[in-house]
């Protein structure tokens, strides 16, 4: 006959809805095999242990469908992540200090996390190509690194360039950087480690003294083309016009052949996830999906973000510097410096807090 199992001892001996009540201290006197074990409580996780402490099959465990919303969030809560994070920020240490312009390697749970600093430099890219990294740094220019980021070897980037982003093109085995101080691309050699183009994406920089009109920033490829995140998608970001999208480069061709205003304000992060084009809106803190419409919106300058393994995105937030300008717009200013685990599906988030010293969030890789 079904009974119920309870914690409680108080409970114990008692009868409810013609069940009786039996504490877990006398479960061992019941034939599993013969049942089925219904959880109706909010304590799934410890229960679940409980009764493998028992022996209890899992094909024996089911969740009551009012459960199903608890076991989503506790479940999203508990899920590990390791990633790498690179700072552009300035302020540089010379020790292993958790502070500073860097790469950072971030792992935990949300409520255990460990920070370790693998490098000592504004680090504003990371990009994985093979079973090796690109990363983007002040101290290395481009830098080749090994699976346990450790430089193998590096290549100087042109003077007055500032490169920001950069991506792996596969099918002529470069790398493509985007510059944010001469608006356009370098395309590197990794064979030879030799600069073999540059491509600007306008004239708008020689004809304006050799000043940057579109702000580009990041990049990402799919298959021969670029797809560039920029200020401004008509080079007026010098004007006060942020139409800032997407200039895309048809990169064999050495050509922008599309210019997509989205009229965002400071984009930045850019990629593609299954075949879906996404972009960070940073001023205001949107994730763009799906046809570039906004699937999250964080209080943060959002800057830098990835896919983890379990499918969350993890998205950089850093403290805004542009706190006037968002006065009028939000009713939320964050100046947190964190990476927020996202679940599109649920839209639930949870926080992982970085200190202080880490205040500029660039890039972001997942393992």
């Amino acid at each position: 006959s079904p009974c119920i199992f309870d914690n409680n001892p108080d409970t114990t001996g008692s009868v409810e809805c013609g069940a009786v009540v039996i504490h877990p201290s006398q479960m061992d006197t019941v034939a599993w095999k013969e049942y089925s074990i219904l959880i109706c409580t909010t304590s799934i996780n410890e229960v679940v242990k409980q009764l493998k402490s028992f022996n209890v099959e899992n094909k024996n465990i089911i969740l009551s469908p009012l459960l199903f919303d608890t076991f989503r969030i506790t479940s999203f809560e508990d899920q590990k992540f390791h990633f790498f994070l690179g700072s552009g920020l300035q302020n540089i240490t010379t020790d292993q200090k958790v502070e500073g312009g860097g790469l950072y390697e971030i792992q935990g749970v949300t409520s255990d996390v460990s920070i370790k600093k693998i490098i000592s430099s504004p680090t504003h890219a990371i990009s994985e190509f093979d079973d090796k990294y690109l990363l983007v740094t002040e101290k290395y220019g481009v830098a080749i690194a090994d699976k346990n980021f450790h430089i193998i070897r590096s290549i100087a980037i042109p003077d007055g360039r500032r490169p920001h982003g950069i991506a792996f093109w596969k099918n002529q085995n470069y790398a493509v950087v985007a510059c944010s101080y001469s608006d356009s691309l370098l395309y590197l050699d990794l064979d030879t480690g030799k600069l073999i183009a540059e491509i600007a994406i306008s004239e708008k920089y020689i004809t304006n003294n050799s000043s940057a009109q579109h702000h580009c920033n990041d990049i990402c490829i799919s298959s021969d083309y670029a797809f560039v995140s920029c200020f401004s998608v008509s080079g007026h970001w010098k004007r006060g016009i942020f139409d800032g999208g997407i200039i895309v480069i048809d990169l064999r061709a050495q050509k922008v052949v599309d210019r997509i205003n989205l009229s965002l304000s400071m984009p930045h992060s850019v990629q593609f996830f299954h075949d879906d084009l996404l972009i960070l809106d940073s001023l205001p803190g949107l994730v763009l999906a799906s046809g570039f419409k906004p699937i999250a919106q964080l209080p943060g300058f959002t800057r830098g973000f990835a896919q983890s393994s379990s499918g969350a995105l993890l998205i950089g937030q850093s403290r805004n510097r542009n706190y006037s300008r968002l006065q009028s717009k939000s009713l939320n200013i964050s100046l947190d410096n964190s990476v927020v685990l996202f679940d599109q599906e649920t839209k639930a988030s949870k926080t992982i807090n970085l200190p202080n010293g880490i205040s500029e969030i660039h890039a972001i890789h997942a393992l």
